[in-house]
């Protein structure tokens, strides 16, 4: 019988949430978030259909988690205690690591801004991309701790996401990388909408000291999206936006950064940007450092002030409730990767500038820096990972790290005997190392630390002689196994680029000085 009221029908399918499979409840597929899940206050998650096996195991775990913890809030305190006590026992400190990080979905006010593909991209990159870019803990991932709270007051912020996002899914899984121009006109629109939100000289008002943050934290997630499509020219000139940001804003010493804001923020400040704290500003300066290091060219500041940014006085700092880590953590402990591998990064980053130094210098003058360079091998050799870099890993994830640590220090030692000792690639030494460098790649590629072996796989496959196929074939096979998993460009860029030093190599053209050599090729390349 009708009275007059239509009864409503909804239309399902199967592209439902994660959390209503799991309930095995129809879902309304309302987006961001569906009927249920908001009635219920439930974490809400669509899964684009490109996600692994793996990672979507670790959304529907974390997912149960949330859902079981609810249902113990209603249940009487004892019973609370003794199902968190069995669940302390059941559950190993690496399970907990991998649980995945799932930020509050989109503000009403901001879903209205994106239509359905732009959701898409944004759920994309936090249930999935997020969880590839970075390899630390799930509870110190900060592509998802910081980028995204800051996404959803940040309309610069939140585009970029959403370009790095296309970019990524432009990029298909065969062995050439090809591209889908759908994604890369969506990475583009994403990104001329990201660029015209972007403040580079914010005025003299109360805020601008911190705003500045929320315009570099911009420019290193569009960084972060070139490296993903091989646009690298870009990522330069994002680079240099960068560095004008900080001397704005803090001066010629990137080192003051952490001294120049002292005090707390003001609450005109805590209004505007509610996600600040030490810890923010402090892993955005590292992300720049990092980047900064890896783009083969002179560093943006001078090493020895990145040197004393890491070495800073943890006293100097204010306290806050609101921090996401205490204020007195170290890098060891806010980025497992950078942490551990600090001192590498510093000498390549040493390494690079002085052979850029050195590039346009007879080699008279040259000499007159002979003590330089031979420093600087004595400090390789001498490289250790820091103890408190592997008191904050657990023994499983402990062995994978120092694995790294040794092929980073193989490779930054190779590239220093290639540019600045200007060594032949066929001698003995480097041979020994190419094959040293090479048993250990094949222990990291397939493990969650395999994002960072471009560099190394760069230097492993310039080392190698131009007779031996079966290695030039056996690095082939590394690129097209990584590939197939981490989809970003700059690996294919580097793979390329090794093709043409080859092809040089057997069209008689020999060229022992790397770096020139590249230059020559005019190609542009990076290493994050």
């Amino acid at each position: 019988m009708n009275y007059g009221v239509e009864k409503l029908k909804l239309k399902y399918s199967k592209h439902g949430c994660i959390t209503c499979k799991i309930r095995k409840k129809r879902c309304s597929e309302d987006k961001p978030v569906c009927r249920d899940c908001r009635r219920l206050s439930f974490p809400c998650i669509y899964i684009s259909e490109s996600v692994d096996k793996q990672s979507l195991k670790k959304i529907k775990a974390d997912i149960q988690h949330q859902l079981i913890s609810k249902k113990r809030k209603h249940a009487p305190d004892s019973a609370q205690k003794a199902a968190v006590a069995t669940r302390t026992r059941r559950v190993s400190s690496d399970e907990q690591d991998n649980q995945v990080y799932l930020s509050k979905p989109l503000e009403d006010c901001i879903s209205q801004k994106l239509d359905s593909m732009g959701l898409q991209l944004y759920n994309y990159y936090r249930s999935h991309l997020a969880n590839i870019i970075s390899i630390a803990p799930m509870n110190q991932n900060y592509y998802l701790n910081i980028f995204l709270p800051m996404a959803h007051e940040n309309d610069g912020i939140l585009f970029a996401i959403l370009a790095w996002s296309a970019n990524h899914l432009s990029i298909s899984s065969s062995n050439e990388l090809r591209k889908d121009e759908i994604f890369v006109n969506l990475a583009n629109k994403y990104t001329y909408m990201s660029l015209s939100h972007l403040k580079t000289n914010e005025g003299s008002s109360a805020c601008a000291r911190l705003g500045f943050l929320y315009s570099l934290a911009q420019i290193l997630i569009l960084c972060g999206s070139e490296i993903c499509q091989g646009d690298v020219k870009f990522w330069k000139i994002l680079l240099n936006v960068g560095k004008n940001l900080i001397e704005n804003h803090v001066g010629k010493d990137v080192s003051r950064i952490l001294t120049t804001t002292t005090e707390e923020p003001s609450l005109e400040e805590r209004i505007i940007f509610p996600n600040f704290n030490s810890v923010v500003k402090y892993w955005l300066i590292v992300n720049f450092i990092y980047h900064d290091i890896l783009n083969f060219n002179t560093t943006s500041f001078p090493i020895e002030q990145y040197e004393k940014f890491f070495q800073r006085d943890q006293n100097s700092l204010p306290s806050s409730a609101n921090f996401i880590e205490s204020i007195d953590s170290p890098i060891e402990e806010i980025d497992p990767l950078i942490g551990i591998n600090k001192p590498i990064l510093l000498l390549l980053g040493q390494v690079t500038n002085l052979t850029r130094f050195l590039q346009t210098m007879e080699q008279e003058e040259m000499l007159e820096h002979g003590d330089k360079i031979l420093s600087l091998q004595v400090e390789i050799y001498k490289l250790q990972p820091s103890l408190m870099a592997l008191e904050h890993l657990d023994d499983e994830k402990k062995f994978y790290y120092l694995e790294l640590f040794e092929i980073m220090k193989i490779s930054t030692l190779m590239f220093f005997q290639l540019t600045l000792l200007k060594i032949d690639k066929d001698s003995l030494e480097l041979q020994i190392l190419r094959n040293k460098l090479d048993s250990k790649l094949d222990k990291v590629i397939g493990t969650f630390l395999e994002g960072s072996l471009c560099f190394p796989l760069f230097i492993y496959g310039v080392c190698i002689q131009v007779e031996d196929m079966e290695k030039k074939i056996d690095l082939e096979a590394k690129f097209d196994d990584i590939l197939k998993r981490y989809k970003c460009y700059n690996f294919q860029n580097a793979r390329l680029l090794i093709r043409k030093i080859w092809q040089n190599e057997a069209d008689g053209i020999s060229e022992h000085d790397l770096v020139h050599m590249i230059d020559e090729l005019d190609y542009n390349i990076n290493f994050a």
